[in-house]
C-alpha cells in the first residue's frame, strides 16, 4: 500500500482555504487541484509499504510522538515549486509555526530511517500543497499568474496522520490507519 505521514488540518481551516482559492480552481481547470477533504502538510511520503511495515511505522509514530504539544500555526504567502519558471507544484507556506514543524518532520525522519526508509534528500520546506500541474497540459502558468488573497485565521494541528493514499482516476483517496492526537 502507498501511505505518506501528514499533519491533519481541521475541517474548518480546510474549508477556508479551498473558499480562497476556489475563484483560481474555476479559472484554472487544467490545474489538478488538491480537494478539500485531501489538504493536508505532508512530512514524509513512505511510498508502497506492505501492512505489516505500516504496523511498524505506527507504532514508531506512537512511540515519538505521544504526548507531544499541538502547535499553533498561521499559513503564510503562496509559493510554488517551478521547473525552467513554470509552475510544477502550487504551495501555501507555513508563516508561524514553521520551526515547530520542522522540528516534527526532522523526527519523522530520524525514526523512519531505522525503520530503513531513505533521508530525503531536499531540504524540508513545511508547505500544503493546493495544485500540480497536469503531465499532458499545454497551458504552463508561472507564480506571477495566481491571486490568491489567504485570510485564514490562526489555528492548531492537532493530529500527526499515517495516510494510505490509493490512486483512482478522480483522483487520490486517503485513509486514515493510524492518528497520534497532539494534546497540550
Amino acid at each position: 500500500m502507498r501511505c505518506f505521514i501528514a499533519l491533519e488540518f481541521p475541517d474548518d481551516i480546510k474549508e477556508k482555504i479551498y473558499r480562497s482559492i476556489k475563484p483560481e480552481v474555476r479559472s484554472k481547470p487544467e490545474l489538478k487541484w488538491v480537494s478539500q477533504e485531501n489538504l493536508h502538510l505532508t512530512l514524509k511520503f513512505l511510498g508502497e509499504i506492505s501492512e505489516h511495515k505500516a504496523r511498524e511505522v505506527a507504532e514508531e509514530l506512537e512511540k515519538n510522538f505521544r504526548g507531544a504539544k499541538k502547535i499553533r500555526v498561521k499559513l503564510g504567502k503562496v509559493g510554488s515549486f517551478t521547473d525552467r519558471g513554470y509552475i510544477r507544484v502550487l504551495w501555501i507556506g507555513v508563516e508561524e509555526g514553521e520551526n515547530e514543524i520542522k522540528g516534527l518532520a526532522e523526527i519523522v525522519e530520524k525514526s523512519m530511517k531505522k525503520l530503513g526508509f531513505p533521508r530525503e534528500k531536499r531540504e524540508f520546506v513545511p508547505h500544503l500543497t493546493i495544485a500540480r500541474t497536469r503531465k499532458r497540459s499545454s497551458k504552463r502558468y508561472r507564480p506571477s499568474d495566481f491571486n490568491i488573497d489567504l485570510k485564514i485565521p490562526e489555528f492548531f494541528i492537532r493530529e500527526i496522520v499515517l495516510y494510505r493514499s490509493t490512486l483512482t482516476p478522480d483522483g487520490p483517496i486517503y485513509q486514515k490507519l493510524n492518528v497520534i492526537r497532539l494534546d497540550g
